[in-house]
């Protein structure tokens, strides 16, 4: 079978020797090549190598053998029709709804872990933080391509999200999403993560649009209270709620659930903006990170942020102060994406790897950076051409990277593996006291799927479809953006 990546160009066919047998290449642009982590710059080093020098990485392993005779939509992205990507984007879509439907039990439960090598044993842990995590990307995939099945999927996860949600003792007006040891099998005491009920009233909040009656309006307040009780006055959080009795603590503090509880107050301010706290509380959230973060030169890839920022923005309003926590916001936003440009990897060491974020191939990574920068992409303003470029380079090359990565099959048709791209092959000759342990361990975990993987990955490439939808390219703002 030829393998070849489509550049708008006419296939020029190579037999190249490869150690085992001629193989037929097409090619296109050599500079795209690469083996032995040396770049192939001319058809006459790859005659003198004598190597084969195959498309998405040198291996014969299903998953290359699955996407070899996909188009690059990155190395493509000028010629490819605007449907073409549409249609690719909706294929994706259909097969990451398809599996996170599959592993949606009748309990609601979902399978939260399992090995594309089924004589690889997984752990039975569970996590409630990243159940509500993947019903988000359900109902964004609902309200976007409706399906029967996925809705009834989404109540089934609905009754037992909410069967994890409970009162907080000595606190009776409030509500919040249990890790309960028992259900996630981890040994420890009962814990409520701030990040767990702020994706709760995400998911359960859109579930509402999607069908509604299904959480009383109360219940997300209490919840919305819950988050209010644990921001300090400066708008940081506690992080976690624990103890007998529960007492807030922050001794460990999360990169996102500052985001995620931002995000799920502007959910619950969409359902009941009568009550101004919502919204109020969300605001001195995101404002908290961006004075926070202020002229420090490399921040932290926090997409929840900048997820929340997106959706904050036109609920500013008008006047003098509006427009001052506004263009804050924006420029912290700004902040944030251009620190996740600065650590992309612009040359990998072979071709599977073009358009993964890290060097390890890891997929999720990748795919949480592009729901951040893909939230910019929604505002960002006309003077912010040179940025929006940028962003849109690392988008169609990061798109192309999970779309390659997604599993077609024969079992688990939609899975997002761990990692692709063959993770030894990024880490190269690293040596170290126990790298070598270390990379057999990350191998074994490459073709691991766990539900948030999907979610992700699902997220990111709904909101590209999105843009395509607005006019196929992001397309520069006017001044007003945001408003």
């Amino acid at each position: 079978m030829p393998h070849f990546l489509y550049t708008g160009w006419k296939p020029m066919p190579l037999f190249l020797y490869t150690g085992w047998k001629p193989r037929p290449l097409f090619l296109h642009r050599l500079e795209a090549y690469a083996t032995l982590g040396t770049q192939a710059r001319s058809l006459g080093h790859l005659m003198l190598m004598g190597l084969l020098v195959l498309p998405f990485g040198c291996s014969d392993a299903p998953e290359f053998r699955d996407h070899a005779q996909k188009f690059s939509l990155a190395n493509a992205s000028r010629e490819t029709p605007i449907d073409d990507k549409r249609d690719r984007c909706r294929a994706f879509v259909n097969r990451s709804a398809d599996y996170l439907v599959a592993a949606c039990g009748n309990d609601g439960r979902f399978v939260y872990r399992v090995h594309l090598d089924p004589s690889v044993p997984v752990a039975a842990k569970y996590n409630m933080l990243r159940h509500a995590g993947s019903m988000v990307a359900m109902a964004d995939c609902q309200q976007r391509f409706p399906r029967a099945d996925v809705l009834d999927a989404m109540e089934r996860a609905g009754r037992y999200l909410r069967s994890q949600i409970g009162p907080v003792s000595g606190q009776p007006d409030l509500r919040a999403l249990w890790s309960d040891p028992q259900v996630e099998q981890d040994g420890r005491q009962p814990v409520a993560k701030l990040g767990g009920t702020g994706l709760a009233l995400v998911a359960l909040g859109q579930l509402e649009c999607a069908s509604t009656g299904q959480t009383p309006l109360d219940h997300l307040r209490a919840m919305g209270r819950f988050v209010l009780w644990m921001q300090k006055d400066d708008g940081s959080y506690y992080s976690k709620c624990q103890g007998t009795p529960p007492q807030r603590d922050d001794r460990w503090t999360s990169l996102y659930y500052p985001g995620e509880a931002a995000l799920g107050l502007i959910v619950l301010h969409e359902r009941d903006g009568a009550d101004a706290r919502w919204l109020q509380a969300a605001r001195k959230s995101l404002l908290y990170l961006a004075r926070l973060r202020s002229g420090q030169q490399q921040v932290d890839p926090d997409h929840w942020a900048l997820i929340a920022t997106a959706r904050i923005l036109p609920m500013l309003g008008d006047g003098h102060d509006a427009a001052r926590e506004r263009e804050l916001l924006m420029s912290h936003a700004k902040q944030v994406a251009r620190s996740m440009l600065a650590e992309r990897m612009i040359h990998p060491p072979h071709e599977a790897l073009r358009g993964s974020w890290l060097m390890d191939g890891r997929t999720t990574p990748t795919a949480t950076r592009l729901e951040g920068v893909l939230s910019c992409l929604t505002w960002l303003p006309r003077q912010d051409e040179a940025l929006r470029q940028e962003l849109g380079v690392a988008v169609e090359e990061g798109i192309d990277f999970i779309m390659r990565a997604q599993h077609l099959g024969p079992a688990h048709i939609g899975a997002m593996p761990r990692a692709f791209g063959t993770a030894s092959g990024a880490r190269g000759n690293q040596g170290g006291d126990g790298a070598e342990a270390r990379g057999r361990a990350a191998d074994r975990r490459a073709r691991e799927v766990r539900i948030d993987y999907v979610q992700h990955a699902l997220s990111a490439v709904l909101q590209y479809e999105a843009l395509l939808d607005d006019g196929g390219a992001p397309a520069a703002r006017d001044d007003n953006a945001g408003r």
